[in-house]
């Protein structure tokens, strides 16, 4: 059994890495928009893709990160950004869902964390 003081700072700690967890995804979000030149959205479907490792992303999963339940509304996604970024980051895997490519994996990498982070950190 914790003391009231020890789950009183447990709770707090849960909560601050909650926050950091939000505003890193933010941060990502937005490097992401301003360093590949793609819409928040799109930025939201790299993220999830690229969460992944290159592991198939269903399509329900890819559809909700959209907000939306139109395999169309997500083809025409992908397609957009595959043609953003110039190259075929994402690609279909058959009828279970996409993955995201070697290629794909280190653009991302890149966008949302610049090479002397990555060196810092090991990364490289």
């Amino acid at each position: 059994m914790t003391c009231p003081h020890c789950e009183a700072l447990q709770k707090r700690v849960e909560k601050l890495e909650r926050e950091l967890g939000i505003r890193r995804y933010d941060q990502e979000i937005a490097a992401l928009v301003t360093r590949l030149g793609v819409t928040a959205t799109h930025a939201r479907l790299l993220l999830r893709l690229y969460a992944a490792g290159g592991k198939v992303v269903t399509h329900d999963a890819l559809l909700t990160v959209l907000s939306s339940d139109s395999p169309d509304v997500l083809k025409t996604t992908i397609c957009r950004v595959n043609t953003l970024i110039g190259e075929r980051v994402i690609e279909n895997d058959r009828t279970i869902g996409y993955h995201m490519t070697p290629p794909g994996l280190a653009r991302v990498l890149a966008a949302i964390e610049p090479v002397e982070l990555q060196e810092v950190r090991g990364l490289v």
